[in-house]
């Protein structure tokens, strides 16, 4: 097969192309994807005759601009169906995709059942596990149908992760509670005055950071010991990743360790607090006050990236190749390698204080049961018009 380059006059990606009619009467370039707006462009013997562009940013039809240039009459639209993209043309079907309308870009409200403040979410074992308020815990298996859970203690929870065949949840007063499946939860750890925020899984071990520079560590079948970070500022977030935890925390707060026992202080080179960080793609990504966001690949030296927002950023996570960061003000940013950030349309103004990935989707939590989810769609199957 021989193959000759063309000049597209555009530099957003391709993701199909559709033929409609026959004998040479309509040819069509389906150009969706690699920008804020997408575009079908019909052409005619080689010119242009007919487009529309629109965001299809939400379920329904999406909203369009029509450039009428030849041969009009036509009634074409373009639709959103559980995430998937469809062109319309005159009431039939005609194409059906998704040009990879990818996870982080689209949310969805989905009814918690809960009115409860939710501060952080886990994915694993088949099962999301979003803990909150008044030691508070919703389950669901897909992010859309949540249930209610008992986790037997009055305490806020702060943060969940799984590790070792089970989630481990932490909080105010010290309060720690475990489950294999998040349905029935026991509660080996508490009494404590320390708030402990965020927790972490690796190096066969688990990590929870505290409030005023306490560590609190428990190897696989051990116990919990609380370790020093060697500072006092009071520590927010924690992530695996490369070998290494990387703790993070109020006033530019960064502290590494290869085995969550001895942690050695790091320059972030920022004094905003840090609320959360994760690790993905060979690299840490810090979130904080302000839309501050900073990078590092080794978790010893890092790099201001441009978020271009102020709002606080309170939770990051990674899946499906890039970085979720969610915040203030129903704030959402996603960024495919923690640099170039974009900002996405919750559909809320309440906060999210955690973001989790699996199952192919993203699901956000945050203030009064907050839920909405954002699915991963990457399949095209093309019709032709009856």
């Amino acid at each position: 097969m021989t193959w000759t380059k063309r000049n597209s006059g555009t530099m957003q990606s391709f993701c199909g192309v559709l033929l409609y009619g026959s004998g040479g009467e309509w040819d069509g370039v389906i150009r969706l994807g690699g920008g804020e707006r997408d575009e079908l462009a019909l052409y005619r013997a080689g010119k242009r005759t007919f487009s529309l562009r629109g965001n299809p940013a939400a379920e329904g039809t999406a909203a369009l601009e029509f450039s009428i240039m030849k041969g009009g009459g036509m009634q074409m639209r373009t639709e959103i169906r559980n995430g998937v993209m469809n062109l319309v043309l005159a009431g039939a079907l005609i194409a059906h995709g998704g040009c990879q309308v990818p996870a982080g870009v689209s949310w969805t409200k989905r009814a918690s059942g809960t009115r409860q403040f939710l501060f952080g979410i886990s994915y694993a074992a088949g099962q999301f596990v979003a803990v909150g308020r008044n030691g508070g815990i919703m389950t669901s298996p897909d992010g859309i149908n949540w249930t209610r859970r008992n986790s037997g203690v009055g305490e806020n929870l702060y943060g969940i992760t799984y590790g070792a065949g089970q989630f481990v949840a932490v909080g105010a007063s010290m309060e720690i509670v475990t489950s294999p499946y998040g349905i029935n939860w026991t509660q080996p750890f508490s009494g404590g005055r320390e708030h402990i925020p965020a927790i972490a899984y690796g190096a066969a071990r688990l990590v929870a950071v505290a409030y005023h520079g306490g560590i609190y560590t428990r190897p696989d079948g051990g116990t919990w010991v609380r370790w020093p970070s060697g500072g006092r500022e009071n520590l927010n977030g924690v992530a695996y990743g490369g070998d290494k935890f990387v703790a993070v925390g109020d006033n530019g707060e960064i502290r590494t360790s290869p085995d969550g026992v001895t942690w050695t202080k790091r320059t972030s080179g920022t004094t905003q607090g840090f609320f959360g960080v994760a690790y993905g793609a060979g690299q840490f990504v810090a979130v904080g006050g302000n839309g501050e966001i900073r990078t590092s690949t080794d978790g010893v030296t890092w790099t201001q990236q441009a978020s271009a927002t102020e709002a606080s950023l309170f939770a990051i996570t990674y899946g499906d190749d890039k970085f979720v960061a969610v915040g203030d003000n129903g704030e959402i940013r996603t960024g495919l390698d923690g640099v170039t950030w974009t900002k996405q349309t919750s559909g809320t103004t309440q906060r999210f204080f955690g973001v989790a990935y699996g199952d192919g989707k993203f699901v956000a939590v945050g203030d009064n049961g907050e839920i909405r989810t954002s699915t991963d769609i990457d399949i095209w199957e093309q019709r032709n018009k009856p």
